[in-house]
């Protein structure tokens, strides 16, 4: 018998269930409305989990039309003879006449371009789009923002990091020029940090204390970093770690002779010389599985195993003989057969 609290959220899941068969069946359509006087853009609210109506009073519907669009399903630019509509706002200054799409969120006339609703070039002829990226003759964008100071002749994104980038002068981080910064000297370092000659910084401009004279990625495709100082997982120093002889076993686990670490938490009680990884987040010796840096209780280590289940039910799942563990225990009621 349901209880009350899961039957409301049964109700409630049924109720958006058939909200969002209707809208993307085709039963209420999305986009613009278009009738005899009167013009409106549908769209569905992720919060509120309905139909929202924008009226558009502006909008001449004797000359109102969609704009060809090759970029996606949808049909989010409109016109009419007088102005040019994304999802039922007027795009401010936009020319209709001239008017064209360069993807499914952005298009441009004979003077500027725009961005959804909103210009971000008013140098149209000279306009390009580089992937995340985008320049004209004055200036670098990052989507709809402006990359202040950025020389649009020298400016390079770095791949595989959004919102990084250099010119011939400097650096630029989250869009922002990092004063001081020099673009000769600058390295990635991990997955997820950088450096130059004025010290060592992470993805969000913010400056760390290691030392970037002697700062090195210690395997390609982690996050484990040395200095002359210390070995650090990301910015955090592996306080214990032996630095001639630590290892790294994946992007999680390590050891070194005298302790194994998941992250820069040390493994109490592992065997080193028999300690590997199963996978990112558990781990096992000759006597023990442990989940992150905390032992298994309950489980039979000879037939602890990981077994990737299909894709439709998405990832891996853990097991020994006698049953299923989730998050390092053991979950009841889903026993092996």
């Amino acid at each position: 018998m349901i209880g009350g609290g899961c039957l409301v959220l049964v109700l409630v899941f049924f109720v958006w269930f058939a909200i969002a068969f209707k809208l993307f069946s085709g039963g209420h359509t999305t986009g613009y409305q278009i009738g005899n006087s009167k013009i409106s853009y549908q769209y569905f609210n992720t919060s509120s989990y309905m139909i929202q109506t924008t009226d558009m009073p502006s909008a001449d519907a004797k000359t109102f039309e969609l704009i060809p669009n090759t970029h996606s399903r949808g049909q989010e630019y409109a016109k009419d003879k007088d102005q040019v509509f994304f999802m039922g706002k007027v795009v401010a200054g936009a020319d209709p006449a001239t008017f064209e799409l360069t993807s499914w969120v952005m298009g441009k006339d004979s003077k500027a371009v725009f961005r959804g609703a909103d210009m971000i070039s008013n140098d149209s002829k000279n306009f390009k789009v580089e992937g995340n990226i985008s320049r004209d003759s004055k200036y670098v964008y990052n989507r709809k923002d402006t990359i202040h100071g950025a020389d649009p002749k020298t400016y390079k994104e770095i791949k595989g990091r959004r919102n990084l980038g250099i010119d011939k002068d400097h650096v630029y981080c989250q869009n922002e020029k990092v004063k001081g910064s020099d673009p000769r000297s600058f390295r990635l370092v991990g997955l997820f940090y950088w450096k130059d000659r004025t010290g060592v910084y992470d993805n969000y401009c913010k400056k760390l204390s290691m030392d970037h004279r002697t700062l090195i990625t210690m395997k390609k495709g982690t996050n484990y970093l040395k200095d002359k100082d210390h070995i650090y997982h990301g910015k955090l120093i592996i306080k214990d770690a032996d630095r001639s002889s630590f290892r790294i076993l994946n992007n999680s686990f390590s050891k070194d002779k005298n302790h194994v670490f998941y992250y820069e938490h040390v493994i109490e009680d592992a065997d080193i010389s028999s300690f590997k990884p199963i996978d990112a987040m558990y781990a096992k010796d000759k006597n023990n599985i442990f989940y992150t840096y905390k032992k298994v209780e309950d489980v039979d280590v000879a037939s602890f195993e990981a077994i990737k289940i299909s894709d439709n039910a998405g990832g891996i799942k853990h097991k020994d003989k006698d049953g299923y563990f989730v998050k390092g225990k053991r979950k009841e009621g889903e026993k092996e057969k």
